[in-house]
């Protein structure tokens, strides 16, 4: 189980990843009126003991870790196996940073990304502070320049990752769209080998959905990747108030994405 407490205006947020029914016994009992609880990705569906806001069922993409790495290269589809091999080619002119010196570029290469799909919101230095602690950083460089970007959740105890937040440039008029796609399955692939090698069992990509094209479009393209579909559990938990600064926040959200 791993735990992001941070504050947000007057709310003390708290996000709890991949935890066991065990671990959250009693969840929600003496909520704070300025609490608010987000459970994400619990194995089996449980009865929190405060008011549930929303409970989800929540699809998302894992690849199994603990197979060879021939086998996990053979799961890629032939596209992406095509285009690793074509960017393994250009090594030598790619850098991976992981962690140190990062976050300017990638707030930059996420911020850029999420101001064109409108799927999320902006991510601020300071957030990326508050999360930095409980996550796993990477950014891609081809000649210098970052190209793409991914953070995960990381759960050594559980062996197990979760993409968190993911962004890349191709949707920039310097940058060929095409070119910058494969960088971003070459990383994938980059931190499949890595996290193995680590002794990490399970590389979660994160949710899945059909209802719009674009989340089939993003579930398409974690299956090309060897991903197996799997179904956990979303909880938010928050008193009338909490309950009201949700719905604001994503009314807000609504509103910019559609601007």
């Amino acid at each position: 189980m791993v735990i992001v407490e941070s504050k947000r205006g007057p709310f003390r947020v708290s996000d709890i990843y991949y935890p066991e029914a065990h671990g959250i016994r009693g969840l929600g009992r003496n909520l704070a009126a300025n609490q608010i609880i987000y459970v994400r990705q619990a194995p089996q569906f449980f009865e929190p003991e405060g008011p549930v806001v929303h409970h989800q069922a929540f699809w998302t993409t894992v690849v199994d870790l603990t197979r060879g790495t021939d086998e996990l290269f053979e799961d890629l589809k032939r596209t992406s196996r095509t285009q690793v091999r074509r960017i393994e080619r250009l090594r030598d002119q790619i850098e991976v940073r992981r962690n140190k010196g990062v976050d300017s570029d990638f707030l930059t290469v996420y911020n850029g990304f999420v101001g064109v799909k409108r799927h999320s919101e902006r991510l601020s230095l300071r957030r990326l502070q508050q999360i930095k602690p409980f996550t796993d950083i990477f950014v891609s460089y081809f000649l210098g320049r970052p190209l793409c970007a991914h953070a995960y959740i990381e759960g050594q105890k559980l062996k197990r990752v979760g993409l968190m937040l993911a962004g890349s440039s191709r949707f920039s008029g310097s940058n060929a769209g095409v070119f910058v796609g494969s960088i971003n399955r070459w990383l994938h692939w980059y931190e499949m080998r890595l996290y193995k090698s680590e002794g990490i069992e399970l590389y979660d990509m994160g949710g899945t959905g059909t209802s719009t094209p674009q989340k089939e479009a993003i579930a398409r393209f974690k299956l090309l990747l060897g991903g197996k579909q799997i179904v956990e559990h979303n909880y938010m938990i928050a008193n009338p108030v909490g309950r009201l600064a949700i719905r604001l926040f994503y009314a807000l959200r609504r509103i910019r994405s559609s601007g």
